[in-house]
């Protein structure tokens, strides 16, 4: 087992068997069984954008995850404002600099690494991304999940032609703030900057055009999502992005409560006191993995003693 902080391996740990799984729950911040909590020392702190992969992400992979969420102002440079040659009214370039690879990747990315599908985060506030009854060009919103997101906002691989597989995790209206995640099929193909571009204002469309289950597809590893954002307390509220669709609820002790904290990394965040507060999912059976898997998150630590 590798372990990684803040992007670096920090250091390997030995198991000599896979993780057990048969009769097993799945729960993040506590043990996985109500007799097993005298042992699992529960988190004290914060977590945000829980995720299990069924794959072993590679140190190139996990560095260049840490530096695009660390800092994404500084992972991408953002053009000026300008117009499509057809159908939205605007679009603005990003490009994913490839200097700002993990350290990990070395001098080149390929052929030794392999950046696929990689779901890049695009985080900011324009007030061009305001609706137009606030001054903005977005002309349209629409409810997915609780939460009202643009529906005529989409992005665009570098042609400026085919449309990218995105999640729209937060959006304000008020203030034109917008936090996505894109899922781009070669991050620094060729060893070098990746442009895409971000269209939008386009009134005929009144329609959802983001699809979470593309960004954090299956068939690409992705197990488990869990963006923790949602500011609730109910079953099966804390939203899983994959297409298992295997939710969690937010407990204290045997009481569904609510865990959300809006000091997030990224958005909010769930924190857990510590004694008995912990997130189950909704079924084990798409998390048994085998012994190739990563498990990542944010993670904020509270109290700290000998057992942590």
């Amino acid at each position: 087992m590798t372990i990684y902080v803040d992007g670096n391996q920090s250091n390997t740990r030995g198991k000599a068997t896979n993780i057990e799984y048969a009769g097993k729950e799945f729960w993040v911040g506590h043990g996985d069984h109500g007799i097993e909590k005298v042992w699992a020392y529960p988190w004290d702190g914060a977590l945000d954008e829980v995720r299990i992969s069924s794959v072993a992400r590679d140190a190139c992979w996990v560095g260049t995850e840490y530096k695009n969420q660390d800092t994404p102002g500084t992972f991408l440079s953002e053009g000026a404002e300008e117009s499509p040659p057809q159908g939205f009214k605007y679009r603005k370039p990003f490009t994913f600099k490839y200097v700002e690879r993990g350290s990990a990747c070395g001098a080149e990315v390929y052929p030794t690494y392999d950046l696929s599908n990689f779901p890049v985060l695009i985080s900011e506030t324009d007030y061009s991304l305001k609706p137009v009854a606030y001054g903005g060009h977005i002309e349209h919103t629409v409810n997915v999940g609780g939460f009202d997101i643009p529906s005529d906002l989409v992005f665009m691989a570098s042609g400026g032609i085919t449309p990218l597989d995105h999640e729209i995790e937060y959006y304000s209206a008020s203030t034109g703030t917008l936090v996505a995640w894109v899922r781009i099929p070669k991050l620094f193909d060729g060893n070098v900057n990746t442009t895409i571009y971000m269209n939008y204002g386009y009134p005929e469309i009144t329609t959802d055009l983001s699809n979470p289950t593309g960004v954090w597809n299956t068939a690409n590893g992705w197990a488990g999502v869990w963006h923790l954002r949602e500011n609730a307390g109910s079953s099966n509220c804390l939203k899983d992005s994959t297409s298992n669709g295997n939710n969690g609820t937010p407990y204290s002790d045997t009481t569904i409560t609510n865990l959300y904290t809006s000091s997030g990394h990224i958005d909010g965040a769930d924190a857990f006191d510590g004694t008995d507060d912990y997130i189950q999912v909704a079924s084990a059976d798409p998390l048994n993995l085998g012994s190739n898997f990563t498990i990542e998150s944010w993670a904020k630590r509270g109290a700290i003693d000998a057992t942590h």
